[in-house]
């Protein structure tokens, strides 16, 4: 991928990235959490729009299905990070029981199960430090961007002939 598509890419995975994190604010919300659908079809619009002005304005209404596949992958990439730099802020600082509540919830899920274990209370506390969850975060969050990149790579494909 060329210098310019990253660039172009960085500067887009801004916003997508405080779309991510409105994503997670809406769905950490149960009054408002009906809206985080709609965040994720604007998701899906923004990062094809996003792909067709790259094509169009960085590489001359030309783009492969390579780059089409990296670019969305990129794109996914830095807003990730923008992403988990945000809700790093939110569970760390603005909404502190968040994760305690999670945990218990999770507690409460594993013991009607009869899956509440040691090695099982372990692994909870360890997934509910604003650190774990950010990281966890940004890798489903590239992960979510193969998959996505590997559809998005047919619909930004244009070669001139």
């Amino acid at each position: 991928m060329g210098q310019e598509a990253n660039a172009f890419a960085m500067r887009q995975g801004l916003l997508l990235g405080c779309m991510f994190a409105a994503y997670f604010v809406a769905s950490t919300i149960p009054s408002i959490a009906f809206i985080s659908w709609g965040i994720v079809v604007l998701i899906l619009w923004y990062v094809y729009k996003s792909g067709v002005r790259c094509r169009e304005e960085i590489k001359e209404g030309e783009m492969s299905y390579g780059l089409g596949f990296w670019f969305t992958i990129h794109l996914f990439l830095y807003s990730s990070m923008v992403a988990g730099v945000i809700k790093y802020v939110y569970l760390k600082w603005i909404n502190t029981t968040y994760l305690a509540e999670y945990g218990a919830t999770a507690k409460e899920l594993l013991t009607q199960v009869k899956m509440n274990t040691a090695e099982t209370a372990e692994m909870i506390a360890d997934m509910t430090v604003p650190e774990n969850i950010v990281l966890y975060s940004v890798m489903s969050d590239v992960i979510l961007g193969v998959f996505v990149g590997l559809v998005m790579g047919f619909a930004l494909k244009r070669t001139k002939e």
